[in-house]
């Protein structure tokens, strides 16, 4: 899932300008994963769960 979501696809995006953002990111695991990662954005049907990782 996400196979281009990658921090290093992440990063290299960022450094050109562009902001990331990944929606429908609704397992607590994938949303650990992107704010490690430094996403600038996440969409999740469970705003609830994004909260705990703010």
């Amino acid at each position: 899932m996400y196979p281009f979501a990658t921090k290093k696809f992440i990063l290299k995006l960022q450094k050109l300008g562009y902001k990331i953002l990944v929606w429908t990111v609704n397992e607590k695991k994938q949303i650990r994963r992107f704010t490690q990662n430094n996403i600038n954005g996440i969409i999740s049907d469970y705003p609830d769960r994004l909260q705990k990782f703010s």
